[in-house]
């Protein structure tokens, strides 16, 4: 067994700009090896990849999904292993049933349609980012979680999304950290202030996911891991979801062949163009375990009480397992076995949202516009955890 002396710096400005000819790199001949300047390792093949994400007995999220250690292990959902969390989810997953969001399909769509529509009565020239991906994931999570759906209140929301996945990515001593876990501190007051409120008023009717967290304080969940469970999820339904659609409608223009596929059968492609997209693009790029026990992984030992860094990009883009994973291809046979919404007892609760929200976006591109093109310099968001974009300028040319 070895014990590669080979250091990846996941923070390189040159790995964040382009990271996959060095995961590549990696998987071939170092696929298990240090993190620079941190006690920490980094897997990349996919099999190592996912035993580390779904085996909670060897792998814990007791200290966090992100780099540092200090995070606080409070959130039910993600920072709390079996059998606490096998509870926890059991009295979540009801309001995140495929049964429940049906509702909520038709909603999304109505709203992809009018801003399609809107972009194309317009001339079809769009930052997409800004104008459509944000606007929906926007709507639908107010709507769904009971949130204030304000023009002072939608630049603190994405803010606030930002900021918490930024949070996975930092350091100590990094410049921002003071300011960010200031803006992090401002989010959960307000989460708070609005689940007292609402505890103060009774349920909205219909109830709403707000409503929902609060009465799984019947299964022991206290008050801070309810308002850390709504700010949560309001980051992943903003952040990682319209980066999703940024990744495939950018894949879209990029490849007219794909588009071309996607618009002849849009009613079945569209979801499966979520999925390549989730693969080809991987959002939600890395996440953290804690080693339990001293671990074998291809030919390295991860000592016990060690840091390593899954990495789900890396997983997403092993030729081992997607043939050609550098081609976004709608029809690949086996792209849901991507681990973009993770995997295991900790995959994400809300994927079904995100995929009825992405499946609306493609599906209103696919049966509105003939064409889709990219229209300016694309200005990227990339940290070691999140690939996404700050702007991303598109034409749709109406059919």
């Amino acid at each position: 067994m070895s014990t590669t002396a080979f250091v990846f710096d996941p923070w390189s400005p040159a790995v964040q700009v382009d990271p996959y000819p060095f995961y590549s790199e990696l998987r071939a001949h170092t696929p298990v090896c240090r993190i620079a300047a941190e006690d920490a390792w980094v897997v990349t093949r996919y099999d190592d990849v996912k035993a580390v994400t779904t085996d909670h007995t060897r792998f814990s999220v007791k200290q966090g999904l992100g780099v540092r250690r200090d995070l606080p292990a409070g959130n039910i959902l993600v920072q709390v292993d079996p059998p606490v969390h096998t509870r926890s989810r059991r009295a979540l997953q009801p309001l995140f049933s495929p049964k429940v969001l049906g509702h909520w399909r038709t909603r999304a769509q109505a709203i992809a349609d009018d801003l399609v529509d809107d972009l194309l009565a317009a001339g079809g020239h769009t930052e997409f980012k800004g104008s459509i991906a944000l606007p929906l994931v926007l709507t639908m999570t107010t709507e769904m979680m009971g949130l204030p759906d304000t023009p002072a209140m939608r630049p603190r929301y994405a803010l606030w999304s930002r900021r918490v996945m930024e949070d996975l990515d930092r350091r100590e001593g990094d410049s921002d950290l003071v300011d960010l876990k200031a803006t992090l501190v401002e989010a959960m007051d307000w989460f708070g202030e609005l689940l007292e409120e609402r505890r103060r008023t009774g349920p909205n009717d219909p109830p709403d996911l707000i409503d929902g967290f609060i009465a799984t304080s019947a299964y022991g969940h206290t008050e801070y891991q309810i308002t850390e469970l709504a700010t949560a999820i309001l980051a992943a339904g903003l952040a990682n979801t319209a980066d999703m659609m940024c990744h495939g409608a950018l894949a879209l223009a990029e490849n007219p062949d794909q588009f071309e596929l996607l618009k002849a059968d849009p009613d079945r492609l569209a979801t499966e163009t979520v999925d390549e997209a989730v693969r080809f693009g991987s959002p939600a790029h890395c996440v953290y375990r804690l080693v339990l026990d001293d671990v074998e992984m291809s030919g390295t030992v991860l000592p016990k009480d060690s840091r390593v860094m899954t990495l789900w990009g890396s997983a997403n883009h092993d030729e081992c397992v997607f043939p050609d994973p550098g081609r976004f291809d709608i029809l690949r046979d086996n792209k849901s076995k991507h681990l973009g919404w993770g995997a295991g007892v900790h995959r994400c609760i809300g994927e079904h949202i995100g995929r009825l929200e992405g499946a609306a976006i493609f599906r209103a591109l696919a049966t509105k516009a003939s064409r889709l093109e990219l229209d300016g310099p694309v200005v990227r968001y990339s940290t070691s955890a999140v690939r996404g974009f700050d702007r991303l300028p598109l034409f749709a040319t109406a059919r």
